[in-house]
């Protein structure tokens, strides 16, 4: 009987020699397999989208002279201003010392897109402004140009791309002046062309 309980305790231990065997096995043949499946996951995620100002100008710049320029005629006698005319800085974002952070330690980032997204906000700024100064002129067919001007930016893929709600927009503050209430147009005209905020990022952080 001893014999037999030897024999079986022997067997157990075998049985689970090889079965951690196994085990270690199996893992190890899956490792590449899963390192694979994660890299592969990891390629198609889409990489990190934030830059700095200078990235930022470049799409800018890009937009108002490259595929975009035919898109983004502005009215007579206006110009395009450089994007960092229209940066508003905060302290955070102009003095580091405020952040609690050393001379050069913060910079401005912004998600790509941001440069286009500008140009596109100005261009649409600057359609507004001249509605309103047309109509104050009596001038109809400027009135009408400007105002089909804006119409045409509500459905530029790239203004239903950079752009939350074009549509919402136009029948909030553009249908009205269409039909004589220029209240809220005269609202954001008023306001200024529009600005970038600036994000701050503590690099390294």
């Amino acid at each position: 009987m001893r014999r037999v309980s030897v024999i079986l305790g022997a067997l157990g231990f075998l049985a689970v020699v090889i079965g951690v065997a196994v085990f270690l096995l199996s893992s190890h043949s899956a490792a590449p397999e899963q390192a694979a499946q994660e890299q592969e996951a990891q390629e198609q995620e889409v990489p990190s989208s934030s830059g700095p100002l200078s990235s930022v100008e470049d799409e800018y710049t890009q937009a108002i002279q490259g595929s975009l320029a035919n898109d983004l005629q502005l009215p007579d006698g206006v110009s395009w201003p450089s994007l960092s005319e229209m940066v508003v800085r905060s302290d955070f974002a102009t003095d580091p010392s405020s952040a609690g952070v050393g001379a050069g330690e913060v910079e401005l980032t912004y998600e790509a897109g941001t440069g286009v997204g500008q140009a596109l906000s100005f261009y649409a700024w600057a359609w507004e402004a001249e509605s309103v100064r047309a109509q104050r002129e009596g001038d109809s067919d400027a009135l009408q140009k400007a105002l089909d001007k804006l119409k045409e930016w509500t459905s530029l893929p790239q203004t239903t791309q950079y752009h939350a709600n074009p549509d919402g927009w136009y029948h909030a503050v553009v249908e009205p002046a269409r039909r004589g209430d220029f209240a809220a147009m005269e609202e954001e005209v008023s306001a200024g062309p529009p600005k970038l905020p600036a994000t701050a990022e503590q690099a390294g952080l």
